[in-house]
């Protein structure tokens, strides 16, 4: 129906959901800019990839 209202040859879905476990904001790990440089510091394992990602 979209493809024949819009007139297009192709349509792509991209599936982006994140598997990634919820991490709460933990305070003196996470919640502020030098809580979560110092947990990095420490390796904390509570620290989302995403957000290591984020920081990379």
């Amino acid at each position: 129906e979209f493809k024949a209202k819009t007139k297009v040859e192709k349509i792509v879905v991209l599936w982006t959901a994140n598997t990634e476990r919820y991490i709460d904001v933990i305070i003196g790990l996470n919640d502020t800019k030098e809580t979560l440089f110092a947990s990095l510091e420490k390796n904390e394992s509570e620290i989302s990839p995403s957000t290591l990602y984020a920081i990379a």
